[in-house]
Order: structure tokens, then C-alpha cells, then sequence
């Protein structure tokens, strides 16, 4: 059974790991939208001694009762709950009841836009199983037994050089959001150095500003002898 450790440091997110030889077989609960879905899990986990599926949800609210009432090691969700993605939405909803929760999203999308709603880090390793064609049996075996010990697992057919490229975006991304978040911070620096009449060329809207000079505003007389 996955349980969370609350230490301070690196480690406060991450589960513990406990030896399921000692707590029994790992419990599983199946969400879908489909019947057939927990049908065929069951008929794929029938032969397994130490991996038992306790009961099947088919909406976040129903998971969620489920989730109180059965206390799963593991969940299995498929990806499209409710809508496309939902299953990701629902998942970390699961997880704020009971952070101990360990996750095996099945799905049949494989693109890197899609791997990269997969949490990684901190604790939140999910594991990942394709659903197109058919789930293979040994897979989802390793999926649910390697989530329970929080080791993520990654189907077969999914291209780890997606995964490495993908990382090396993201990490771009972020880097060039910190980029632009500084240079716009230093600009807003610089105009206020500069006088309150200062526009930075890069955020001109290409309106003229006209600025009044302090005498246009004042109601005194010329002086004749100016």
C-alpha cells in the first residue's frame, strides 16, 4: 500500500513505499464511463493473487464515494472521463481526498501534447497505459504493481524519445517565461527611472499621448515682461 510521508525535505511530497506482503493484495478501483471497461480489467486481473479489484465508478462523483468507502491502493482511470481529459481533472481530484492514492491513467493518446498532462515530479508520478488496439494484460500488471511502490510506468509503445523531447520543451518553455517575466519587470524599472512621460517603445499601443505643460494648466496672467 502507497502512503504518504510528510518529512521535510526532497522527500515530503514523495509516498513510502510499503511491502504489500505484509498489507495484502493491492486493492484497485476501476473508473470509466464504460461497464465494459471494469469488465475487461476484471477478466485481466482475475488470475492475480496480489492485485484485487475491489469495485469500479463510473463519474467523479461515484469515484469519489468509492474512493471513502473502498480506500483502493491504486486507481485506474480512463483518461476521457466525462469529457476529453476529465479522468486527469478527476484524478487530482481523488488525490486531494487521499493523497496515498496512486494513479494508472489508461488513454489512447500517446502525443506529446497529451504526455505532457501526465504529472511528473514531486510525488505525482502517474503511471501510463495505452488503451488503443487493447491493453495488454502484462502491462497493466506492471502499471498497477509499479504505481503501488510509486515507480511510475510508462507503456511499451509509447516513444521514449517523445518523453526526452518533450521534457527539453517544457523546460524551454519555462525558462523563456522567466526570461520575458524579467525583461518586462526591468522595462517597468527603467520607465519609472525615466519620468512619469516615458513609453517604452515595445508597449506603445501607437496612440499619440499629449502631455500638458505646467503653465497651460495655470490661470495666472502672462508676465508683459517675458
Amino acid at each position: 500500500m502507497a502512503r504518504s510521508s510528510n518529512r521535510p525535505g526532497s522527500s515530503r511530497f514523495r509516498r513510502r513505499p510499503v511491502l504489500h506482503s505484509s498489507a495484502g493484495p493491492t486493492k484497485v478501483l476501476s473508473v470509466a464511463n464504460r461497464q465494459s471497461f471494469t469488465e475487461q480489467l476484471s477478466q485481466l486481473l482475475a488470475d492475480q493473487t496480489r492485485i484485487r479489484l475491489v469495485g469500479g465508478a463510473h463519474d467523479r462523483v461515484q469515484a469519489a464515494e468509492r474512493l471513502v468507502l473502498l480506500k483502493p491502493d491504486v486507481v485506474v482511470i480512463e483518461a476521457d472521463l466525462d469529457y476529453e481529459l476529465g479522468g486527469i481533472d478527476t484524478a487530482f481530484a481523488l488525490r486531494s481526498i487521499s493523497p496515498s492514492t496512486a494513479f494508472v491513467l489508461v488513454s489512447p493518446y500517446s502525443d506529446p501534447e497529451r504526455l505532457a498532462m501526465v504529472p511528473r515530479g514531486l510525488g505525482l508520478e502517474w503511471s501510463y497505459l495505452l488503451s488503443r488496439d487493447e491493453i495488454n494484460k502484462q502491462d497493466l500488471v506492471s502499471a498497477i504493481s509499479s504505481a503501488a511502490w510509486s515507480i511510475p510506468f510508462i507503456d511499451r509503445r509509447v516513444d521514449r524519445s517523445l518523453l526526452g523531447a518533450l521534457q527539453s520543451r517544457v523546460e524551454k518553455a519555462v525558462d523563456n517565461v522567466l526570461r520575458d517575466a524579467k525583461r518586462s519587470q526591468q522595462r517597468r524599472k527603467d520607465s519609472k527611472d525615466r519620468g512619469p512621460g516615458y513609453v517604452d517603445p515595445e508597449e506603445w499601443d501607437g496612440k499619440v499621448q499629449w502631455l500638458k505643460l505646467p503653465e497651460e494648466d495655470s490661470d495666472a496672467e502672462p508676465d508683459p515682461g517675458a
